[in-house]
């Protein structure tokens, strides 16, 4: 990069991430995280940082081990006989089924306020071939999430406005076995990261990434390249921020449109930003999106950005703000600075001196 920029990071609780061998590994405070994901699906899991700029709060206790008494059982028994996620042997749980015609049930009672609720859960087939449900209203609504193949696999239901949660999962098939881990419950609609429990809630602090201008930028050119990973973005989430945290001009942001698809807007000179594009299609897992951005150094923005696979032509630079030095103390926020955004994972991000379009950000090694 030709401004001086300088990466800062914080994060004031452990996190966890996915290695290149598809397991979990957890991450002490104030460490970046390395994520693998499959890009472009040839088997192949490519490095990204991962940023959950969202606080998380997981309430279900003791998420990987079902033989405690918090977890009331029929007609099933657990073992904490699995190697979990993380690959600690005997870190995980075993569900068999003692009886059939869906009678095979765990549940957790959690006292707490009516709020929008996410459950989700690793699970993998043992023995059997039958269906499998998970609910977060004590029963009153089982959602299939059987599991396909023999590997583990995380599975959620949609998000439900429940007071006192009673979270479990059903058995359908007597003699079925499952592994279960890392249970989950958080606030919807984004499906963060899992957070292991014993005998209460744990937190998790956003994430906060941003590189600070050592110089007023002189024309430079930013490109990122990210994968959302949340179901939906949070409504009107930010992804990435070039500005400071309160948002006061200049700036220009990515963010979803409230809608569940992508948009960028900028900001010069106070009053409502301007949306410049928005995407067509909505964000899924595994959505690549790209975007470049150029900040003159009169102070105005301009936009280059191919959404969710949808190309846009470049945007006119914006007028031209009378505060140019402003932008001597903006930051680029990789992540929304007031926490407001879902989880996503960073493949490239490049700072270039001058003006550059998208092909040519793309071609930088």
């Amino acid at each position: 990069n030709g401004e001086g920029t300088k990466e800062v990071f914080a994060r004031t609780d452990p996190g966890w991430a996915l290695t290149k061998a598809g397991n979990l590994i957890k991450y002490a405070a104030g460490n970046l995280r390395a994520h693998y994901l499959d890009i472009d699906a040839d088997g192949a899991l490519d490095a990204h940082i991962l940023i959950e700029a969202n606080a998380l709060t997981n309430i279900v206790l003791y998420s990987r081990d079902y033989t405690n008494a918090a977890w009331v059982k029929s007609n099933i028994t657990a073992a904490k006989d699995q190697t979990g996620m993380d690959g600690t042997t005997n870190g995980a749980s075993s569900l068999l089924a003692t009886a059939g015609s869906s009678t095979a049930t765990v549940k957790q009672s959690i006292t707490l306020g009516s709020s929008s609720r996410l459950q989700s859960v690793y699970i993998k087939r043992l023995v059997g071939t039958g269906a499998i449900d998970m609910t977060t209203d004590n029963g009153a609504t089982w959602t299939d999430v059987t599991p396909v193949g023999t590997g583990w696999q995380r599975v959620s239901i949609p998000a439900q406005t429940v007071t006192n949660p009673v979270v479990g999962l059903r058995i359908r098939v007597d003699t079925d076995k499952i592994a279960v881990d890392f249970t989950q419950n958080e606030t919807g609609p984004c499906l963060s990261m899992p957070l292991a429990t014993t005998t209460g809630a744990v937190g998790r602090a956003g994430d906060s990434l941003y590189y600070s201008w050592g110089q007023t930028p002189i024309v430079p050119t930013f490109y990122l390249k990210f994968v959302e990973l949340g179901n939906i973005l949070i409504s009107s989430g930010r992804l990435l921020v070039v500005g400071d945290s309160s948002f006061a001009a200049p700036y220009l942001l990515v963010q979803d449109n409230g809608s569940g698809k992508y948009r960028v807007a900028h900001n010069n000179n106070g009053g409502g930003a301007t949306v410049v594009s928005d995407g067509t299609v909505g964000p899924v897992s595994g959505n690549v999106v790209e975007v470049v951005g150029i900040l003159n150094a009169d102070g105005s923005v301009q936009q280059l950005q191919t959404i969710g696979g949808v190309s846009s032509t470049n945007g006119t630079a914006s007028a031209a703000n009378a505060l140019a030095a402003a932008w001597a103390v903006q930051k680029l926020y990789v992540g929304a600075p007031d926490g407001n955004g879902g989880p996503f994972a960073v493949r490239r991000l490049l700072v270039v001196r001058g003006a550059h379009t998208m092909a040519e950000m793309q071609a930088v090694l």
